[in-house]
Formats: structure tokens, sequence, C-alpha cells
């Protein structure tokens, strides 16, 4: 192989990767790595776009979500103390429902 030709193929082969490089470096920026990652440069990288994870509720979501499961517990108290008297459980249910404000039968 001649010198000229060794030369143009290593020129070949720096072009590759710098552009490896480059496309590299353009992941690195787009994705930064988890919470607390620095790059071994010491740079800080681009902060997360948006937020991830779990849905926090309003108050209001939260005094519904309250309400309801108020009934859920008093609705299965009632249910297991019908049950071992014989009563019906679904009529102290409607009973309970009828009694709150904003339920709907």
């Amino acid at each position: 192989m001649r010198i000229d030709e060794m030369i143009r193929e290593l020129r070949m082969q720096k072009r590759d990767l710098e552009r490896a490089i480059e496309l590299l470096e353009a992941f690195e920026r787009d994705n930064p790595g988890p919470r607390g990652y620095k790059p071994a440069n010491g740079s800080i990288g681009l902060p997360r776009a948006g937020r991830r994870g779990r849905k926090f509720m309003t108050l209001a979501e939260r005094r519904e979500v309250s309400e309801r499961m108020k009934l859920y517990w008093s609705t299965r108290k009632h249910e297991e103390s019908h049950a071992e008297s014989g009563q019906s459980a679904a009529s102290s249910v409607s009973k309970q429902r009828e009694s709150q404000p904003g339920t709907p039968p």
C-alpha cells in the first residue's frame, strides 16, 4: 500500500470518528443522565424537560377521595356486622347513601 493511500484511508477513518463523536455528544446533550449524574468533564448538563412520575392531587380531589373511602369502609363495616346478624347489607347501604348529601342514588 502506498503512503498516499494510507493517508487517505486514515483521513476517512478520522472523519468517521469525528462524526461518531459529534453524534454521541448530541445524544448526551439531549438525554441528560439520572439525577445526581455529573459528566466526567464537570459540566452540569441540561435540566430534564417536564415532570414525570406520580400525579399530585388537589385539595378538592383529596377530599373527594376521602369521602369515597369513608363510604367504602363504613359500607364494609355494615356488611360485616349485618352478615353476622343476617340482615341485608344492601338495604343499609342505600339508607346510608340517602343520608349523605350530594351522592347519587
